[in-house]
């Protein structure tokens, strides 16, 4: 057993080395030294490749020609070091290594710097922060804050998700687990687990809910989803977290969605799902729909006191499209944000003062709210 893992160890480190090296065999035996120093410097590789070719073929008792290699490269990095390259290497994120020959770098800057300004947005920020992209500390001083913001921002969507997704994974196994479990100890253990994870996970809900709403101008969904889980209503909450990345908040259309997901909580089914696994009722509902919940919740808290679960299933929620950047959707900065005060949460009350406060949504904003009102209203 150990030869075998002995050999193994051997193979995996052959195939690390021989996928480093830049040049096979064949191409050491046979390489013209002039040509391939012109083929690095054309493709912008800077001058120290020859050493890592040096080191590739040292196994083959091949020695590069320095003197041909640099002859060759200096050719080819003339040939690399336009405008047009410069632009690709900005708007890719690349750094400018001080490659270019003097009388030829002016060029290659002016590009680099032109496309480094397109690559330094906050739509890139938040792209490049969601998808664990490392940032290289790039962008020219009067782009990079508005940049930093917005990739921080999605740096910390990504993780919030990441934790989110595990506690849902880790909620349905214990369920499962829970629904299949005979020993009266056992799930009475498990049950109060499950209490605990759920408690967790609807903490975890809470903070994704509030760092996607950062990534867009329009809070209907954020607003939806926290009415939808029961919350209480949040945009004073979720307003603070955005001014951490400089983003101004769309309360009206928070306040929309909030009162549309509101209704959908409010019912028997959410009830007796929270009831059951013990879960906390922030007094969200009103009038009649708060009597049906409280139904549903009191049948299921009579079903946790008894240590019994009868896995009622968890009520289907609308369907919500995980939320990306969109350039025509993206978040208002707020200027100088840095300095201005957090501002408390506020409740519904408040809304009216809200008004003079922050500006109006747009026409086509409303347009669209009111859209999703007459639809929720035709399926009531």
């Amino acid at each position: 057993m150990k030869q075998v893992f002995h050999l193994f160890i051997t193979l995996l480190i052959i195939a690390l080395f021989s996928g480093c090296a830049s040049m096979s065999k064949k191409e050491c035996m046979n390489a013209n030294w002039e040509s391939v120093g012109y083929s690095d410097g054309s493709r912008g590789a800077h001058y120290t490749q020859l050493e890592k070719h040096r080191q590739s073929c040292v196994e083959y008792q091949v020695v590069p020609d320095s003197a041909a290699y640099q002859h060759g490269w200096e050719q080819g990095i003339r040939r690399y070091c336009t405008i047009d390259n410069g632009y690709r290497a900005g708007q890719s994120g690349k750094t400018y290594n001080n490659i270019c020959p003097a009388d030829v770098a002016s060029d290659y800057i002016s590009g680099w710097r032109e496309g480094i300004r397109r690559y330094c947005t906050p739509e890139n920020g938040l792209r490049h922060g969601l998808g664990g992209k490392r940032y290289s500390g790039v962008c020219p001083t009067d782009l990079e804050p508005a940049y930093r913001d917005f990739y921080q921002l999605g740096k910390d969507v990504r993780a919030a998700r990441g934790e989110h997704q595990k506690l849902e994974r880790d909620v349905t196994r214990l369920e499962k687990q829970l629904a299949n479990e005979k020993r009266p100890d056992q799930h009475r253990t498990l049950l109060h687990q499950l209490e605990r994870l759920k408690h967790q996970e609807s903490r975890s809900d809470a903070k994704v809910i509030s760092l996607e709403a950062c990534m867009s101008s329009d809070w209907f969904d954020a607003g939806y989803r926290d009415g939808e889980d029961g919350y209480p209503h949040r945009a004073g909450e979720i307003a603070n977290v955005c001014r951490n990345y400089g983003i101004a908040a769309d309360r009206s259309g928070y306040r929309q969605g909030w009162q549309q997901g509101n209704q959908r909580y409010c019912t028997y089914e959410t009830g007796l799902y929270l009831g059951q696994t013990n879960q906390l009722y922030s007094g969200v509902c009103a009038g009649m729909q708060h009597q049906r919940f409280w139904q549903g919740y009191e049948r299921g808290r009579a079903i946790y006191r008894t240590d019994r679960y009868e896995a009622h299933p968890k009520p289907v929620k609308r369907a919500v499209k995980k939320i990306q950047p969109q350039t025509n959707k993206m978040p208002h900065r707020i200027d100088e944000h840095r300095e201005q005060k957090s501002e408390p949460a506020q409740s519904e009350e408040h809304d009216n003062r809200d008004k003079l406060k922050h500006p109006m949504p747009t026409q086509s904003q409303k347009e669209k709210r009111q859209e999703r009102e007459d639809e929720s209203r035709h399926k009531e």
